[in-house]
């Protein structure tokens, strides 16, 4: 059975630059930060590793801000990717299916931004990054209205 605190102790030794602390929630904080949390929504100890070595990829793949959504979802895919390969290295066992859920509450919160809130079609985010245009009505929403 999966010990969840050999795992952390383990990471801290393989990954000597990071810093491995428990918070409320699962976070990678660039440049060297990971937080996690061993009771998290009362998850069992192998979804726990499997979160914690997510945002250890995060930190792999010095992954740092964003300026658009979209980039967003294309790194949370691409340290869920690189975690597969840590899952390896490390006897976690992997779970497409919750990776996928995982993934599709960052693709819902992406399409639920880009909703323009008069006519409901789905707009883009214009080229400062900050808010969304409605190809339908041409009403900017989001963030900075």
């Amino acid at each position: 059975m999966l010990e969840i605190n050999s795992l952390i102790e383990r990471l801290r030794r393989d990954f000597a630059g990071l810093v491995f602390e428990e918070g409320e929630v699962f976070m990678f904080r660039p440049p060297c930060e990971i937080y996690y949390n061993v009771n998290y929504l009362g998850l069992p100890c192998d979804k726990i590793a499997l979160l914690t070595l997510h945002e250890a990829a995060h930190a792999v793949l010095k992954h740092k801000d964003y300026d658009y959504d979209i980039e967003l979802v294309r790194m949370e895919a691409e340290a869920w990717e690189r975690s597969k390969g840590l899952c390896k290295e490390y006897d976690v066992e992997w779970d497409e299916d919750f990776v996928q859920d995982r993934l599709d509450s960052y693709r819902d919160w992406i399409h639920e931004r880009s909703l323009c809130p008069v006519c409901g079609v789905a707009g883009w985010q214009d080229e400062e990054g900050f808010r969304y245009r409605c190809p339908m009505c041409e009403r900017v929403f989001g963030a900075g209205q």
